[in-house]
């Protein structure tokens, strides 16, 4: 998790941090979310994150980036099959 940390801290404005899932056994996504929602709380850092099933990302939000976040169900129900 430190090294998670470190690494969020030093990315420039609107880059998202890349984690396989692969990487990262025996912890499911909620557990991997509500642990770095704990540690960024508690550090004042407000992140937003986002799974595909193969890779978790994460970034510091903002303003500018605020727009990047997404609202998976709206985008499910506007699918068009």
């Amino acid at each position: 998790m430190a090294h998670i940390l470190d690494e969020l801290s030093t990315l420039a404005e609107s880059e998202a941090m890349k984690v396989p899932l692969a990487d990262i056994k025996g912890v499911s996504v909620a557990n991997l979310r509500a642990a770095l929602a704990r540690a960024t709380s508690s550090r004042g850092l407000k992140i937003a994150t986002y799974s595909d099933g193969e890779n978790f990302y994460l970034w510091q939000r903002t303003k500018k980036t605020a727009r990047y976040e997404r609202n998976v169900e709206r985008a499910q129900s506007t699918k068009t099959p």
